[in-house]
């Protein structure tokens, strides 16, 4: 048997895979890209004939790649530039043994600017593969068949609580378990399949399995299960103390890692999640989105989606689209609400707070008791009913930034504007079921 390993220290963007030792650092000019470096030492008898390398997967093009190893003592090496910082990497190797059987693995990975990144996997020849974790990159060349399955039920369970364990190899090997672990104990401590008792003490407990075969092969795998004193939260019962208790310590179920309930988001929280259209921190029907957090469709929404869809704009005299441009309006803002839901709060507050002018004009909406010239001063305070909806679609607080973009159509609160001027009012297609 003979064992490569291989590390993958990354530098600022760069990423390097060395097997074994006998490595040299591969850097770049740029600081936008990385670079895979990796070689291996054959000993004397080796059973790989030759590795074949490939990278591919975040959009770059698959680099590929033969590396000979006819005599032994010679070295296999590469060397990969200019790859790219990203996720979703796949690193795979094959290579054929001196005995002619197939050896094969493979790992993703990722490549991080100023972090390190190290991989782990294993290649077999001739027998069922695992893949091991993430952190180190080894390829151990075996014929010897592995441990395919490894189950523990339940993960966690108090003190003096049982867990099923559950192991398995290769369908046509012959294999014996033995099971084993600081503390617990196992019923009974060999076999395939097995029971293990938590020890009195707290605490996560690593369960390690060996198999071992008829023809002398072995290999080991280990799964970490959670053992909780009785009373502790996460054992599934609700003790004295807990408000609640889900059978683990993780937060963001409704039962927090200290078993208390979790605050629970709802509709009317100001904040879009699930299978929410909208949600404007209200449960009041009637002004745009409903109890429900479901966009509602008024007689004016479907009046402008059905006539404001081609409008000659006053402005540049082509035909645009003035519902699409406040409905459908792409993008959020930096508190994660939608720029589409933005518009339409303040079509529904300049509608129902009655600031509109016959024409369109909402000036005093924003305003209020302020004349114009002075309400979009830097240093004004305006006053008008619909202050904040105003300011959140033109996403600034600033009089002087909101009174630029009033009427521009690329932001939430000039679409909402262009809408309601040039379609409802001036040019009256849904006067009567808007105004």
């Amino acid at each position: 048997m003979t064992k490569r390993t291989f590390t993958r220290p990354a530098h600022t963007g760069m990423c390097i895979l060395m097997l074994l030792a006998a490595c040299s650092e591969v850097g770049t000019v740029r600081d936008d890209v990385g670079a895979v470096h990796f070689n291996v030492e054959l000993a004397d008898g080796s059973e790989l004939i030759e590795l074949v390398f490939r990278i591919d997967g975040n959009g770059i093009p698959p680099i590929e790649g033969v590396i000979p190893a006819t005599e032994a003592g010679a070295t296999l090496s590469a060397a990969v530039g200019e790859l790219p910082p990203g996720t979703g990497y796949t690193l795979s190797l094959t290579g054929t043994s001196s005995s002619g059987l197939a050896c094969s693995g493979h790992a993703t990975f990722d490549i991080l600017a100023n972090e390190t990144t190290t991989l782990t996997v294993a290649l077999r020849c001739g027998a069922a593969q695992r893949e091991a974790g993430s952190l180190q990159f080894e390829a151990v060349i075996s014929e010897c068949p592995v441990i395919t399955e490894l189950v523990a039920t339940p993960s966690t369970a108090p003190a003096g609580g049982s867990i099923r364990l559950r192991a398995a190899g290769p369908t046509d090997v012959d294999a014996e378990f033995a099971w084993q672990a600081e503390a617990g104990s196992f019923d009974p401590p060999s076999g395939a399949a097995t029971v293990y008792t938590c020890p009195e003490t707290a605490g996560t407990q690593l369960l390690s399995v060996h198999m071992t075969t008829s023809d002398g092969c072995s290999d080991t795998a280990s799964i970490q299960v959670r053992c909780n004193a009785v009373g502790a939260c996460g054992n599934g019962e609700q003790d004295p103390g807990e408000a609640c208790d889900d059978g683990n310590t993780a937060n963001g179920d409704g039962c927090s890692e200290d078993c208390q309930i979790e605050q629970q988001q709802a509709c009317g929280d100001g904040e879009m999640q699930g299978d929410e259209a909208c949600d404007d921190g209200n449960n009041v029907n009637g002004d745009g989105c409903s109890e429900d957090c479901q966009i509602e469709q008024s007689a004016c929404r479907t009046c402008e989606e059905e006539r404001c869809a081609e409008v000659e704009d006053e402005n540049t005299f082509e035909m645009v689209d003035l519902a699409a441009q406040c409905f459908e309006m792409e993008g959020q803002d930096d508190n994660g609400t939608p720029r589409a839901q933005l518009c339409e709060a303040v079509l529904a507050c300049e509608r129902s707070a009655g600031c509109l002018k016959e024409d369109g004009a909402a000036f005093e909406c924003y305003c209020g008791s302020l004349p114009i010239d002075q309400c979009i001063l830097p240093t004004s305070s305006p006053d008008g009913p619909c202050v904040a909806e105003i300011a959140a679609a033109a996403e600034s607080d600033d009089p002087q930034e909101v009174g630029r973009l009033f009427v521009d159509p690329s932001v939430a609160l000039g679409a909402a504007h262009q809408l309601m001027a040039q379609c409802d009012a001036r040019q009256d297609l849904c006067r009567d079921a808007c105004f």
